[in-house]
């Protein structure tokens, strides 16, 4: 009879290969139950290392990827990944996982390196961010079998950790319409995305609901330039928002200084708050209100869930609380 395989023995007992190797050289990251049925399968097949398997074994990466598909100005200055990959290094290090780190401009890139990683064995599984509709990646990922947790949206076959981002949407613009605000203005960085499609569709069901108006603009990044251009279109139209609300605290700063050129003051004329915090919107006079995302444990929760599904779990997931509102003055109240 031939020798058992550890992919045979995963197959047997329903997990992954990697929570197979995981149970066989007693690392963590799988529960007992899965350790206890995955020895008694290999005890019952009489399973043993042979030299090649030993040498696969100490070929295993233990190390997890992460790959960010944007332009670097467009996140190289704000604080959510910065935060967001320290949480997730502090996980991963906890277990003695190592984080290889990659960008590049697009999805296309992105994918030509999960495929590099899967073929060199670099990485066991990777974090996915900035899922975007009609995304291409996971069907990439679907086909080399690379387990993986998306950051942002609940993908079936895949671990993931969600935010309820139409309450984001929701708590700011509800706290912009009770200090005077009837229309509101929503500046977006990247429009595909799928977190920001959630917040548009978000805003203009408050907007129809509260019969105030909802204003959209939209730029090609999350660049203070990016926000200092949507501003403008903004004042240029035809009615111009009295509440402003930014997807992150780059764009508001740019939007700030714009509004600032034309004359508004920040605060009475015009309101303004960000779906993200850093201390750019606290040094900034007025102060900034936004809702605090707690990006590093954002990437912690998001480095668990990967180890869990390493770990021989199937498509473990997690719907974070909703971010709490931290008032400031830069939505004091219109005059």
């Amino acid at each position: 009879m031939a020798r058992k395989t550890i992919r045979d023995i995963a197959r047997e007992a329903g997990v992954s290969p990697t929570a197979v190797s995981f149970a066989l050289n007693g690392r963590p990251g799988i529960s007992p139950a899965t350790r206890e049925r995955i020895l008694a399968i290999a005890e019952r097949s009489e399973w043993a290392p042979n030299s090649r398997a030993q040498s696969l074994s100490r070929s295993k990466s233990d190390a997890v990827g992460l790959f960010i598909a944007r332009k670097p100005d467009s996140y190289n200055t704000e604080r959510f990944f910065f935060n967001f990959i320290v949480g997730l290094q502090n996980a991963l290090t906890e277990q003695d996982l190592d984080l290889v780190f990659h960008t590049g401009p697009h999805a296309d890139a992105e994918i030509a390196t999960y495929r590099t990683w899967c073929a060199q064995g670099r990485v066991d599984g990777v974090v996915v961010v900035d899922p975007r509709v009609d995304d291409p990646r996971i069907a990439a990922l679907r086909e080399l079998q690379m387990p993986a947790v998306v950051v942002g949206k609940s993908v079936e076959g895949f671990a993931s950790v969600v935010a309820d981002e139409r309450s984001i949407i929701t708590t700011l613009a509800e706290h912009l319409y009770e200090r005077g605000a009837r229309t509101i203005g929503y500046v977006t960085g990247i429009a595909n995305l799928v977190h920001t499609q959630e917040r548009i569709e978000a805003l203009n069901e408050f907007a129809a609901d509260h019969a105030i108006t909802a204003l959209l603009a939209s730029g090609e990044d999350a660049t203070e330039e990016s926000g200092h251009a949507a501003i403008r279109q903004l004042l240029n139209s035809d009615t111009t928002p009295d509440g402003i609300i930014f997807d992150n605290e780059i764009l508001a700063l740019g939007g700030f200084n714009a509004l600032r050129a034309a004359g508004k003051e920040i605060g009475s004329d015009v309101l303004i708050c960000s779906c993200e915090d850093s201390p750019l919107c606290r040094i900034v006079t007025p102060a900034i209100t936004v809702v605090n995302r707690e990006p590093a444990e954002l990437g912690r929760v998001s480095a668990e869930l990967l180890i869990r599904a390493l770990g021989g779990e199937s498509a473990p997931s997690l719907e974070l609380e909703p971010a709490p509102l931290l008032s400031r003055e830069s939505t004091a109240g219109l005059r």
